[in-house]
């Protein structure tokens, strides 16, 4: 596994990721200020915006960054929306934590939340859903043999 890949796929992975987060927030600050004086609570918001951002994200992501991986497109969303959910999991469990616990503002423990598992996608996404550790580890190989 050669690490500079994987270092040079994750700076690439950054760039649909603070795009697709910078949506979200805009768009959760939309659903908070317009929708919440209605009663709709602010983490229903959070988890409808993850999944947009999300799916966004894996159409730019499958596209522009891992776009040589061997998975097809409809499985390789299949594991990206699963580690998803998981990811939505961690969203909403430390937004409560930022929120309840820790006293932050709704949108910067989100955004602090977006760092956190971001970092967590990037390398559940490069492992399962797009499998580049195969890719590289074969693409070594071949280039040690020359």
């Amino acid at each position: 596994m050669n690490i500079r890949e994987i270092g040079k796929d994750f700076i690439e992975y950054l760039v649909p990721g603070i795009l697709t987060t910078a949506l979200e927030v805009a768009a959760l600050i939309f659903l908070i200020s317009q929708i919440h004086t209605r009663g709709v609570w602010y983490l229903f918001a959070v988890g409808v915006t993850f999944v947009i951002g999300t799916t966004i994200q894996y159409f730019a992501v499958h596209r522009f960054i891992f776009h040589d991986s061997d998975r097809e497109f409809k499985e390789g969303y299949a594991y990206f929306m699963a580690i998803a959910v998981i990811g939505l999991i961690l969203t909403l469990g430390l937004v409560i934590l930022f929120t309840y616990v820790m006293h932050m503002p709704p949108i910067r423990a989100r955004v602090v939340t977006a760092l956190i598992v971001g970092v967590w996608n990037f390398f559940a996404n490069y492992f399962i859903s797009f499998e580049m550790h195969k890719k590289h580890t074969i693409e070594d190989r071949a280039t040690n043999r020359k």
